[in-house]
């Protein structure tokens, strides 16, 4: 540590620096404090809300930790509503809004490991997970996984990267056991795993359906339909069982001249009532139905 010996001559200006030195940790912190997080883009946050790797929640609390760079205008929230963002995106969006820092000069030292923070002059977590977030929108199933990966390095106690790997592995890569390692690591950290899914309206038929994603994580399943209007929720502990269907879009009910669409129901009691809702894979896929039903059981503690 250095020590500064000030002649008493000097003293006098000491008094004055030492309160300029005080008012500036105010406004620029120590070296060693979190940075500044950037805020989320008006088209990061619609492909965000569009590609339905996040639920409403995590959404949410991504736009109160770091706000977002764009002022609500009826514009912004028409397109982010047609995107299928939730009421409770657009009012955060709304009570968030924060003008984007300035951007810090680069350099060459490296972060610590498992921080959030970059080598000075790269992409932070942050930004790795809203670059990939926008290559999965186009598709481009390299540079999601290769950004993804990247963030993970950087923090591999964050649940983001991983949850987006996993929706990633299974939807652009086909690979469910890939998948399935990433999501519980999401899980286990405290994010969730995603899932595309039908839900049906009519009668166990699935003639008419929605679709929308379903969120598995340690406390509850949660799902949102793509326009919005159509959610489902129940905490663990509420969960009576969790099956494939043998019948209603079951190997089955294809016997039967229905279809084998992967099909299964979550039951959830209500007081001394309960309520059987269906759901089928868009891929069609059981195995895509067993991996959504494993995590609820290894996880949520369901055992029907």
């Amino acid at each position: 540590m250095l020590t500064v010996k000030l002649k008493a001559e000097r003293l006098q200006r000491t008094g004055r620096g030492f309160a300029l030195f005080a008012a500036a940790l105010l406004v620029f912190p120590a070296a060693s404090s979190a940075q500044t997080r950037k805020p989320i883009t008006r088209e990061g946050l619609v492909k965000a809300v569009r590609i339905n790797g996040l639920s409403t929640t995590e959404l949410v609390q991504q736009i109160q930790s770091r706000g977002v760079s764009f002022k609500l205008t009826p514009d912004a929230e028409a397109e982010l509503r047609a995107a299928g963002a939730r009421p409770e995106v657009i009012a955060a969006a709304r009570a968030n809004y924060r003008s984007a820092p300035a951007v810090a000069s680069s350099g060459t030292r490296r972060a610590p490991a498992g921080t959030s923070r970059p080598a000075r002059g790269g992409p932070d977590y942050d930004e790795l997970t809203d670059q990939a977030t926008a290559a999965y929108d186009a598709r481009d199933v390299s540079r999601t996984t290769q950004l993804l990966r990247q963030a993970i390095q950087l923090n591999t106690q964050h649940p983001r990267a991983y949850q987006l790997l996993g929706f990633t592995q299974l939807y652009l890569q086909n690979n469910l056991s890939e998948a399935e390692q990433s999501m519980r690591k999401a899980i286990e950290l405290g994010g969730s795993a995603s899932f595309r899914v039908f839900h049906d309206h009519l009668n166990d038929t699935f003639n008419q359906t929605c679709a929308g994603t379903i969120f598995v994580n340690r406390t509850n399943v949660t799902f949102r339909a793509d326009d919005g209007r159509d959610t489902f929720e129940a905490a663990d502990s509420l969960i009576k069982e969790i099956k494939t269907n043998k019948v209603s879009g079951g190997a089955f009910g294809m016997l039967l001249g229905g279809k084998n669409i992967g099909a299964f129901h979550i039951k959830v009691r209500f007081g001394s009532d309960s309520r059987n809702y269906n759901f089928a894979p868009l891929t069609n896929k059981k195995a895509e139905a067993e991996l959504i039903i494993a995590l609820v059981k290894a996880y949520g503690g369901v055992q029907g």
